[in-house]
């Protein structure tokens, strides 16, 4: 379109050329003719402006496309490394598992009302890095005076690669610690000696470590694992990361707070995500 304006202005400027008049008489038109010549000539200056100014711009486009043609192999490289990643990632997914603990009550005579909701974890990383969950239980005595015994039990959902093994599949530990109606602390009979009658996981069980075993980490050995969608919630027979006994007083109320850390101990410095 631009091209047509152009030649029709040339077109134009030819014939006002030809058609000025050789007599001295024609000077008025000849004047006239002269302006209208050099304003063709000045719309053909900008038309030719705006036409190189359209061909700079295909020249940068046209540069453009070729640095991108040169950047394929790159692209390409990228695109095969975020494929990678991302199948590193759904691998990572597959490979995850939690910590659920739960209060039991071992004794009584089943005389003693218990309400024991579970808590889970969080994801438990391959690092040795930990993840912690919280809860609380109640009892009610109505009976006589009963010895019973809490019990901070725990179970792990996996679906690594070991939750069938020989070997443990994750490590966790604990606190469990008791208050009556009043809210003072009720002494674990059965910790004094070692924590001062607070509920905590001892340490003294061999745990593998990327530099053999140790047995001076307050952790238990998960041996196995429940699949990821087992419904299964950790009774007494479950581990057992800490416990607490005491004697319950005749119609009296107790609640019992508790901590689960959950960690999975890899045997070697480089972990991979089903260890």
């Amino acid at each position: 379109m631009q091209s047509r304006k152009v030649l029709g202005t040339i077109v134009a400027a030819c014939a006002l050329a030809v058609a000025v008049p050789a007599t001295a008489t024609a000077a008025p038109k000849i004047k006239a003719n002269t302006a209208q010549t050099d304003a063709a000539l000045a719309e053909l200056r900008s038309q030719v402006k705006q036409l190189q100014e359209a061909i700079a711009r295909l020249d940068g486009q046209s540069g453009g496309v070729s640095a991108l043609l040169a950047a394929a192999p790159q692209i390409v490289d990228g695109l095969l490394q975020l494929k990678t990643g991302l199948e590193t990632l759904a691998a990572a997914y597959q490979s995850v598992e939690y910590g659920i603990a739960q209060v039991n009550i071992v004794g009584g005579n089943g005389a003693i009302a218990l309400v024991n909701p579970p808590s889970w974890s969080s994801d438990i990383p391959d690092d040795s890095n930990g993840a912690t969950t919280s809860g609380t239980a109640t009892l009610v005595n109505q009976n006589a005076p009963r010895a019973i015994t809490l019990t901070l039990n725990a179970y792990v959902r996996s679906n690594e690669a070991n939750m069938g093994g020989s070997g443990p599949v994750a490590q966790a530990g604990g606190t469990l610690s008791v208050r009556d109606g009043d809210g003072a602390f009720v002494p674990c009979t059965n910790l004094a000696a070692q924590t001062g009658g607070i509920g905590v996981t001892l340490p003294g069980e061999p745990i593998n470590t990327p530099t053999g075993p140790v047995t001076n980490l307050p952790l238990t050995n998960i041996m196995s694992a429940k699949p990821r969608t087992d419904q299964t919630l950790p009774g007494a027979d479950a581990p057992t990361l800490v416990s607490c006994s005491f004697t319950a007083a005749p119609g009296s109320f107790y609640t019992a707070q508790f901590t689960a850390t959950f960690l999975d101990i890899p045997t070697t410095t480089s972990p991979g995500p089903r260890d």
